[in-house]
């Protein structure tokens, strides 16, 4: 299960890198440049939305860094993801809780553990699981809300813990716009540094039983 997860993100990541380049991010960027704050809310929208439906979030953090650059991309990833995060704990909590337990039960004792965290354990838990870029946003957006976690800390919490990823995977769609510059290569670099670690860093603290 582990092994086909990072394979299906190195996979998604790649695929979406590959693309991008081929439809050339300077032209993406020219758009952008016209119509700043039209794409700016689309962008919002678009990160507030898809992630309901299970889109995979790298191939949108990248796309924002192509389309935005770094600090913007990153700006405005930050506030879709914190609008996306609050829907999906609304959804989660208050919509689909039966369903979304039913499914744990049936399909996974992991989405069931984390479920189940111990209060107070809770807190360290969210950041760990929202710090491993290699455990699917989505999954955990539909899961941890089930959680006896309160919303305002649920959401800051969630927020600290996807920053490091998502400066890492905003670079990466930055500085695709020159792919065969060395700023690409070490952003590539950057990106495998993190899941490898926070990879570890996570089983680490599994087997310790920490969370």
């Amino acid at each position: 299960m582990e092994l086909r997860k990072k394979f299906l993100t190195f996979l998604i990541l790649f695929i979406s890198i590959f693309v991008i380049i081929k439809i050339k991010p300077e032209n993406i960027r020219e758009v952008i440049f016209h119509y700043p704050s039209v794409s700016s809310i689309i962008y919002v929208l678009v990160w507030t939305i898809l992630p309901v439906f299970l889109f995979p979030v790298p191939s949108i953090a990248l796309l924002g860094g192509v389309c935005f650059g770094f600090f913007m991309g990153s700006i405005l990833t930050i506030i879709g993801a914190v609008f996306n995060m609050s829907l999906m704990f609304l959804l989660s909590r208050y919509i689909f809780h039966d369903l979304v337990r039913k499914y744990a039960n049936t399909h996974s004792n992991l989405l069931t553990k984390w479920i189940n965290i111990e209060d107070k354990k809770v807190a360290f838990s969210i950041f760990i699981l929202r710090l491993t870029p290699i455990i699917p946003y989505n999954l955990l957006n539909y899961t941890l809300p089930l959680t006896k976690v309160k919303y305002t800390k649920y959401i800051l919490i969630s927020l600290i813990g996807i920053i490091p990823g998502t400066f890492v995977y905003i670079n990466l769609g930055a500085q695709s716009v020159d792919y065969k510059s060395s700023d690409f290569i070490i952003a590539i670099i950057l990106m495998l540094g993190l899941i490898l670690i926070t990879s570890i860093i996570k089983k680490f603290l599994e087997k310790r039983e920490v969370i």
